[in-house]
């Protein structure tokens, strides 16, 4: 059995968050065309291009010629929920997403942690599956990300949930070898599924932070909710939210 996962990020100047978007390699196709079907009837009833790339933060502002007319905020906030909710009809499909405070990291070095956690948490459910995985991540930190995929198949230090491993140490190197090949880097304007990572990332953002009060006026911190039934809640036990979010 294999897995492909769909890896995406969303951030301000308060959070940082990365998704992964997983889909089984044998319901892929029909997966594909739950989302392909979705864009026609976007494009039946709103006129919504089905070649036009979704891009959350864009989207959501009311930003870019998507349709022969324009498409209002309200409806495009509606659009954005019922988007969310289909990938919760696709066959197998699940998410590990998780949420860190900037501070004072850089972009490079959250994005650095994120992806390593994210990798562990998509190692940990393929060891439970007996499964393999491929990456496809939107590609822009293509060869920072490319040198910890590679470093973390041979050396992964990872802490234990109790503090300690049994024999005492800290750390215990568990090698990320379920991961197939390198990440394979895309432009999401080529992948509905990286736009759907992309989508996932920020609504989980938008629910993470003070919500603007154009934020608030559409609701857009309360859509994450929406994909409570496929969120990988093994991710993180500890999540007070209860949907796996990973945070440290």
């Amino acid at each position: 059995m294999a897995e492909i996962a769909y890896v995406d990020e969303s951030y301000d100047e308060k959070a940082f968050v990365m998704s992964a978007l997983i889909v089984p390699d044998h319901s892929w196709r029909a997966a594909f065309t739950h989302l392909q079907n979705y864009r026609r009837y976007l494009k039946q009833k709103f006129g919504i291009f089905t070649s036009k790339e979704f891009h959350a933060t864009e989207f959501v502002a009311g930003r870019g010629r998507i349709a022969p007319k324009p498409v209002p905020k309200g409806l495009r906030a509606f659009i954005f929920r019922e988007y969310l909710q289909i990938h919760t009809a696709l066959p197998g499909a699940a998410i590990i997403s998780g949420c860190w405070p900037r501070e004072s990291a850089s972009v490079g070095e959250i994005h650095a942690k994120a992806f390593s956690r994210i990798q562990e948490r998509l190692q940990r459910r393929c060891l439970a599956q007996n499964a393999q995985i491929i990456m496809i991540v939107d590609e822009g930190r293509a060869v920072e990300l490319q040198r910890i995929a590679r470093r973390t198949k041979v050396w992964n230090p990872v802490g234990s949930m109790l503090g300690v491993w049994d024999d005492g140490s800290a750390f215990k190197n568990i090698p990320n070898d379920r991961l197939i090949e390198d990440p394979v880097f895309k432009s999401s304007q080529q992948s509905y599924f990286l736009q759907s990572a992309d989508f996932i990332a920020y609504a989980l953002l938008k629910s993470e932070v003070k919500p603007t009060p154009h934020v608030a006026k559409y609701g857009l911190h309360e859509m994450y909710d929406v994909l409570e039934p496929i969120c990988a809640k093994a991710a993180s036990r500890k999540d007070p939210r209860q949907l796996g979010i990973v945070r440290t």
